[in-house]
């Protein structure tokens, strides 16, 4: 990300490793970072805002609970064809 009155970039993988101490690996000219978790498999992102704390919390709090709503349909959905031979 570019800030557009100074120019300066705010390095993802530069602010995972300095933030939260998360190690890298070289892939060719680019570094990948490594969570603790997941590994390699995560693409780092960051979000900045301006809106106030208590909304923003409130929605991080709905998305999270729409995306754990989807994940169980999905998984209800799998197991449906499951037992049924889909």
């Amino acid at each position: 990300m570019v800030h557009r009155d100074s120019q300066s970039i705010y390095g993802e993988v530069d602010a995972l490793v300095t933030l939260l101490n998360y190690q890298t690996t070289n892939s060719g000219c680019c570094k990948v970072v490594l969570h603790p978790q997941w590994g390699s498999a995560v693409y780092p992102a960051s979000l900045f805002t301006k809106a106030p704390a208590a909304e923003f919390q409130a929605a991080v709090a709905a998305a999270e609970t729409a995306i754990k709503r989807r994940t169980k349909k999905r998984k209800r959905a799998r197991c449906f064809a499951k037992i049924h031979n889909y």
